[in-house]
């Protein structure tokens, strides 16, 4: 499970920030590919970004993998 979710405290986000700076972190993109084994394009990438923007605004935990596995589903079934 790759499960992701917004820093629960100023900390936290601090410590996330600090990171990232020291280029530790990855993009949408590269956890997406890192999950995946594909280059994700521009609209996945985008469509994520906005889940992980609004479980954070839940408060929500995401499980990455299961959404990425569901959406592909629903991708193939509509092909």
């Amino acid at each position: 499970m790759s499960s992701v979710r917004a820093p629960k405290d100023e900390d936290e986000e601090v410590r996330a920030r600090l990171l990232a700076m020291m280029g530790r972190g990855q993009s949408v993109a590269e956890v997406i590919e890192q999950i995946t084994g594909e280059t994700p394009d521009d609209e996945i990438v985008r469509l994520v970004t906005e889940r992980l923007r609004a479980a954070a605004e839940d408060g929500e935990a995401l499980d990455l993998s299961a959404f990425l596995t569901a959406h592909a589903s629903w991708t193939e079934a509509w092909a």
